[in-house]
């Protein structure tokens, strides 16, 4: 039950990554986007990046998801994208923390804690 709440969770989570990342100033992010999956866990859990082949030549996700989140180490404004804590996921994650599958989550939690007489 808690890995079910929980992929319901992350699964929520999917399309504000992906409009995060066709907003966002990097390229690439809509690229890396792609290779985003939900992973069955007991807490809401997304993986980016891995051995998807997105990028130009072949490149794995895992290769481009810190560029295109952070920016390159040798010029952070080589995209022409203003400096930032994050260009598409921390806003992505940032804006699902204010939405309705966190508080999904919880009541999967309080119903699991009921059940075992935990509450």
């Amino acid at each position: 039950m808690i890995r079910d709440a929980a992929g319901q969770c992350a699964g929520e989570l999917v399309p504000y990554l992906e409009a995060s990342a066709a907003r966002s100033p990097t390229r690439v992010a809509r690229r890396v986007a792609r290779s985003i999956a939900v992973r069955r866990d007991r807490l809401p859990t997304v993986s980016i990046g891995g051995s998807a082949s997105v990028g130009a030549g072949g490149a794995a996700a895992a290769r481009l998801v810190w560029g295109s989140e952070q920016g390159p180490k040798s010029s952070p404004n080589h995209w022409g994208a203003p400096p930032s804590s994050g260009y598409w996921i921390a806003p992505a994650v940032a804006a699902f923390g204010r939405g309705r599958a966190v508080p999904i989550f919880k009541r999967a939690l309080v119903v699991i804690f009921k059940r075992y007489r935990l509450l």
